[in-house]
């Protein structure tokens, strides 16, 4: 599905087919910049690591939010199901890619922007090799999964081959997802493991998993938030020994130009990112708690970062629903939101937007 959004007035989403027909000019502003959101494992469009992405976008910029909606494939039962179908959302997602870029002004395109977290970055690199219109300008990988795709061919998982700019934040490396650069700018917050600062407890390893998108969502908030520093190994940069190397910015502000790895630190709560920021208006204190803490189970459908569960009749019926409540930090009172869904094996996109009055 997809989730398109905006900043104005009443909110509606509008669930369309994957080859976009339907989507251009009407439904989607073809002069604005465009972000693709794909989720994880277990996830749907729903899931607060998403949740947080879109509403962060639709507060600090005026982009199209879309968000690809891959949950039936998603939710396994077992991770070996979902990762096998990450070939199967590539498909659709690159289809649609096609068509949404064939349908956009040329300064749209080149600001295109897809964000994948977890299985949902591989998603983004296998449909990125399967474009046929152009190459993808941007991918934001948030801790990519790691198991049965480690031993893959390139074209069959994310790497830096996949666009003209592939930037990695890793925060749970070496088990769930890949401590091994797989980008052309790699982002490796507190030694880019687990666990990260603000997790503790039995969940620590999916609580440091989920930071990664957090991060991303704060940089959107605060561009100055994640200052990293350009450097070869977590105890160099700890021991000082990369100080006055190059500095970039990680997040929704690093520089298309950035090459390497990249290492910092974050605080144990919200705000999360160390840099001196004089942006913090509507900066969400629910950050704080977003992902980060009590995790349950990862192979769970019913996971806290699942608001009213992803798993509704929203995603099953062609009709007109009600659907699942999204909260958003700029709603109006009495907001009106519609729905429409064309589904393919389980694959939708979602525009969700807000009408300009």
């Amino acid at each position: 599905m997809v989730f398109m959004a905006g900043l104005a007035h009443p909110k509606s989403s509008v669930h369309l087919a994957e080859n976009a027909s339907n989507l251009t000019m009407t439904d989607l502003n073809t002069s604005s910049s465009t972000v693709v959101i794909v989720h994880g494992y277990t996830e749907g469009h729903d899931s607060k690591t998403v949740q947080i992405i879109r509403d962060a976008y639709l507060h600090t910029s005026d982009f199209n939010v879309v968000v690809l909606n891959w949950w039936l494939l998603a939710r396994g039962p077992h991770y070996e199901v979902a990762a096998k179908n990450t070939k199967e959302a590539g498909r659709s997602l690159a289809n649609f890619l096609d068509n949404l870029i064939q349908g956009t002004q040329e300064e749209a395109r080149r600001e295109l922007h897809v964000v994948g977290f977890s299985l949902g970055a591989q998603v983004a690199g296998i449909a990125a090799g399967q474009l046929q219109t152009a190459k993808l300008p941007r991918i934001t990988a948030l801790d990519p999964a790691k198991p049965m795709f480690a031993i893959k061919d390139k074209e069959e998982r994310l790497d830096a081959g996949d666009a003209a700019f592939v930037q990695v934040i890793h925060t749970a490396s070496g088990f769930l997802s890949f401590l091994e650069p797989v980008g052309h700018a790699d982002f490796y917050p507190n030694s880019g493991m687990a666990p990260q600062p603000a997790c503790s407890g039995e969940d620590v390893l999916v609580c440091s998993h989920r930071m990664a998108c957090t991060y991303f969502a704060e940089s959107l908030y605060r561009p100055l938030s994640f200052p990293a520093t350009l450097c070869d190994s977590w105890d160099n940069y700890k021991s000082g020994n990369c100080d006055g190397n190059t500095q970039v910015l990680m997040g929704a502000n690093a520089p298309l130009s950035a090459r390497g790895k990249f290492y910092l630190r974050t605080s144990s709560a919200a705000p999360y990112g160390q840099g001196n920021n004089t942006k913090t208006a509507e900066f969400p204190t629910t950050l704080s708690s977003n992902c980060s803490q009590n995790m349950t189970d990862f192979k769970a459908d019913t996971s806290p970062c699942t608001e009213t569960g992803p798993w509704t009749t929203v995603h099953h019926s062609v009709t007109k629903t009600e659907p699942p409540s999204v909260e958003s930090h700029n709603n109006t009172e009495g907001s009106a939101r519609v729905d429409r869904q064309l589904t393919a094996v389980g694959i939708s996109v979602i525009l969700s937007f807000v009408l300009l009055s």
